[in-house]
């Protein structure tokens, strides 16, 4: 379920020719095509970025390309997975700002693993660790959306995300339960993000999510289905953000769960709340990705107030058209840049009523997610 992860998945910005000579320069020369350890994967992704970690650089086509295309993908193909999640963590580890490109990244790198149903879920079940936000779970099921996958594949497909649920009830060592625990709660979120990719309907995509077998991961699956209409990592959304804040109440308020539980509901809510901070996020990504002190004529300050704005009016329309689960979750969702004023942010997380405390301290706990 993204409300774990919270953040906003990117657009790659086109690399500039400064970036181009960076790269041809210090980035790396050749395809790792053979299976790698950990190490050697973390050396090449160096070399991509030149060692160099501002957001500018890595969103760059450039260096996203270099990364995709000569380290990672290879290493996808040949089922090297956990060398290449370890490789990750260290990355993200020393340098904390690639932890939002990684995702986008991942989800490219696994977009072509296999050409069956059957031949991406045996990579799922590889995966042990929930790097960069679950990338490599989320690209190998978008992945799987494209190979026709039919109801039973779905069904499948619900099998082996809760084999990552029972994993971590497994656990002795906490760590590793939370390991699985996220691997599950973005294995779930993904097969929302594949259903409606699939059918482009949503009582088929809720149903689909509906084949899930338990009732978090089914809430997490609906959350996936509107992230994917509106503002998907990974891909061209179906409808604008901004359509959304038209959309969603609607769509919510006759959403097509024929079960008696409705658990997908739930993800309608949450994912609301995603959709409807977008704006926000968009805002803090132009503070720190520019180069530039100013964006477009906008001093920091004047932006920062702008995505203040954005959040308070997320806020209420979850208060206006939502259930309390979309105010949890938009509790879990503003930017890191708004933390740095501290009136600023007492405002916002007591607009989150009961949320209070869990809005104040999600960016301390989002710096500790993989």
């Amino acid at each position: 379920m993204r409300k774990i992860m919270l953040t906003l998945l990117l657009v790659a910005v086109t690399a500039t020719s400064a970036g181009a000579y960076f790269v041809s320069k210090n980035g790396a020369g050749s395809s790792l095509t053979a299976r790698a350890s950990s190490a050697q994967i973390v050396a090449e992704i160096t070399k991509c970025t030149g060692d160099q970690w501002d957001n500018y650089r890595l969103n760059s086509e450039t260096v996203v390309e270099c990364v995709t295309e000569q380290v990672l993908r290879p290493q996808v193909a040949k089922g090297n997975i956990t060398n290449l999640n370890l490789a990750l963590e260290d990355v993200v580890s020393a340098h904390r700002e690639f932890w939002l490109p990684c995702h986008n990244i991942m989800h490219r790198a696994a977009d072509d693993a296999a050409k069956t149903p059957s031949g991406i879920l045996t990579l799922i079940e590889m995966i042990d660790l929930p790097s960069c936000q679950g990338g490599l779970v989320h690209g190998l099921i978008d992945a799987f959306a494209r190979v026709s996958p039919t109801q039973q594949d779905f069904q499948s497909l619900g099998d082996t995300c809760s084999k990552f649920n029972d994993l971590s009830q497994a656990q002795t060592d906490r760590q590793r339960m939370e390991d699985f625990h996220l691997l599950y709660a973005y294995c779930t979120d993904g097969a929302g993000h594949a259903a409606w990719e699939h059918a482009h309907d949503l009582s088929s995509a809720v149903d689909a999510c509906n084949a899930l077998n338990e009732p978090t991961g089914q809430a997490a699956c609906a959350e996936g289905v509107l992230m994917q209409i509106y503002e998907p990592a990974n891909g061209a959304a179906e409808k604008s953000v901004e359509q959304g804040f038209t959309d969603i109440p609607e769509l919510c308020a006759n959403w097509p769960d024929k079960t008696d539980e409705k658990a997908t509901l739930i993800g309608c809510n949450t994912g609301a709340a995603y959709v409807y901070t977008r704006p926000a996020w968009r805002i803090a990504w132009q503070i720190n990705s520019s180069p530039d002190a100013s964006q477009g004529g906008e001093s920091q300050e004047e932006l920062l107030a702008k995505a203040e704005q954005h959040i308070k009016r997320a806020i209420d329309m979850c208060v206006k058209y939502h259930t309390s689960d979309c105010l949890r979750s938009l509790a879990n969702q503003v930017p890191d840049v708004l933390y740095g004023n501290q009136a600023t942010i007492d405002d916002i997380c007591a607009s989150t009523l009961e949320n209070k405390e869990m809005c104040l301290q999600a960016k301390s706990a989002r710096a500790g997610k993989k």
